[in-house]
């Protein structure tokens, strides 16, 4: 998708109409003067015309077909190609005048991905990719878009680190992009189906790591949410969002820390959303999240629904590798999800977890889309 090398600054050559009527003109020896009378116009229209200072309109492109032999229609496409041109010119003196504006988009990770070609070198060009790739139509439209998603989506957000509102922004488009090439047909949603199958996803959960992601996307299709997975971009830090896109849900999960166990505590997180929140109403919070009752909700829900509570006070007895692996298969789940949960609760130390290779850890490349 990404070109080999990047554009080179330019400027758009902007050609008048009146230039083929002054080739005209010296091709059949006639003067502005004499073609004006002609045509039943004033000199001075007729060169501002020529100088690209007044467009030629459909009445005037008729009477140079009558005059010249040359088609109205030729005349009305040259001026079209003269006013489009004229305006590409403006609209990059205008992306180039405010790059500043968008320096915060995380550029570098888009053209890794494939998503825009141009760097800073050519701020113009690179802003104007900038809005096709989020289909706003002018500079002002894609900031007013960048605000106004805020109350798009609840996030589970990493607070340890400031937060970029335009790379929270990117990966959200870039989540949309992906779906829109995902494969898999999605059904109808329905809440209840959704519920009926929760043990069925949760199992899934014991497949290798490489496996089990397009399965889950599978699987949630058929009760009509759309899963896709697309990895953080620098600044977003977020683990998940969940939102209705195209009227059905759509659940977002990135690879932040490449964990299994995370992967599948926040798929549940956003999954506690889908069944039990109003998408319409979810919304970005940039503060701690556990503050929310919605977000404290979906996460006990999710913790529960990995490691249910009739269980869970077995947890401080697990002391090594194997009782982790037996105890994670007397309950249906991978072991990386119970020592998670060990270290979230402080009852391990991560280090102990890695070592034994109880974590595992998942890659998600930025083109899955199945």
């Amino acid at each position: 998708m990404r070109a080999m090398g990047v554009a080179p600054t330019r400027k758009i050559r902007v050609i008048p109409t009146g230039s083929y009527i002054e080739e005209w003109l010296d091709d059949n020896v006639m003067t502005q003067t004499e073609l004006a009378e002609r045509l039943d116009v004033s000199r001075k229209h007729l060169n501002q015309v020529i100088r690209g200072k007044v467009a030629v309109s459909d009445a005037l492109a008729s009477r140079l077909e009558l005059v010249t032999g040359t088609p109205a229609t030729y005349w009305m496409r040259m001026e079209a190609a003269y006013q489009n041109a004229l305006q590409r010119a403006r609209d990059e003196e205008t992306y180039a005048a405010r790059e500043q504006e968008f320096r915060a988009f995380p550029v570098a990770a888009l053209r890794q991905r494939g998503f825009v070609e141009n760097t800073w070198r050519n701020p113009s060009a690179l802003v104007g990719e900038l809005l096709r790739l989020f289909n706003a139509g002018t500079p002002d439209a894609l900031l007013a878009l960048l605000r106004e998603t805020a109350p798009a989506a609840a996030f589970r957000q990493s607070t340890a680190h400031k937060i970029v509102p335009e790379s929270v922004f990117t990966w959200l488009r870039v989540g949309e992009l992906v779906a829109e090439r995902h494969s898999i047909t999605v059904g109808a949603f329905a809440r209840e189906k959704l519920e009926t199958e929760i043990p069925a996803i949760r199992a899934l959960s014991t497949l290798d790591p490489q496996q089990y992601g397009s399965m889950v996307q599978h699987q949630l299709a058929l009760v009509g949410v759309r899963l896709v997975l697309v990895p953080d971009f620098p600044g977003a830090r977020a683990h998940g969002a969940t939102r209705l896109w195209r009227g059905k849900p759509l659940v977002q999960l990135s690879d932040r820390y490449k964990r299994d166990d995370i992967f599948w505590f926040t798929l549940f997180h956003e999954l506690s959303h889908v069944l039990y929140d109003d998408l319409d109403q979810l919304h970005i919070n940039w503060a701690d999240k556990l503050e929310e009752p919605d977000e404290e909700r979906a996460d006990r829900w999710a913790g529960e629904t990995l490691i249910p509570q009739a269980v869970a006070d077995a947890l401080p007895k697990l002391l090594t590798p194997s009782q982790v692996v037996a105890f994670a298969k007397e309950i249906g789940v991978a072991p990386g999800i119970v020592a998670g949960r060990l270290c979230y609760d402080k009852l391990w130390k991560h280090s102990k977890a890695n070592t034994n290779n109880l974590l595992r850890f998942i890659a998600i490349n930025g083109a899955e889309t199945d």
